[in-house]
């Protein structure tokens, strides 16, 4: 079985350790571009972006979708990682900014990622990236696949 390390931000990653247990968590991205495929309830684990560089928890990928960021918000509600659908968008758009997205789909839609029993480890038990893997991971390919 393969799985998937993606990377998250600091923020998205605290913000859902302070909510406790959860179901579940969209990890969405600002993107549709690059639709997500991976094997169902197959590893995914988040993995901090500098300066952190650590993988911070892990779920199951369960599927993967793209919707409207108001249905997103409606969906999963904080379990996007934000306070409410205004602070989402705000973050949507700085991520957008940082990357020069010039997307072609509808400009609200996101890419929806929903993983089960996500764990998010406290920063003791965070684990450090590799030192031989690269210090960010290229635009075209954003979550990187495990060894199967």
């Amino acid at each position: 079985m393969q799985g998937a390390i993606a990377p998250t931000d600091h923020n998205w990653y605290t913000f859902l350790l302070q909510r406790g247990v959860l179901e579940e968590v969209n990890f969405w991205t600002p993107s549709t571009h690059h639709a997500f495929r991976g094997e169902p309830f197959s590893p995914f684990l988040f993995k901090l972006k500098a300066p952190h560089d650590a993988i911070c928890g892990f779920g199951y990928f369960a599927r993967y979708s793209p919707l409207p960021d108001w249905l997103a918000w409606e969906a999963f509600r904080s379990g996007n990682g934000c306070v409410s659908l205004e602070a989402m968008r705000d973050r949507i758009r700085g991520l957008r900014r940082g990357m020069n997205y010039r997307g072609s789909g509808p400009r609200n839609h996101i890419g929806c990622i929903l993983v089960v029993e996500p764990t998010f480890f406290s920063r003791a038990d965070w684990i450090p990236q590799p030192t031989d893997w690269p210090p960010a991971l290229p635009p075209a390919d954003p979550i990187r696949s495990l060894p199967g």
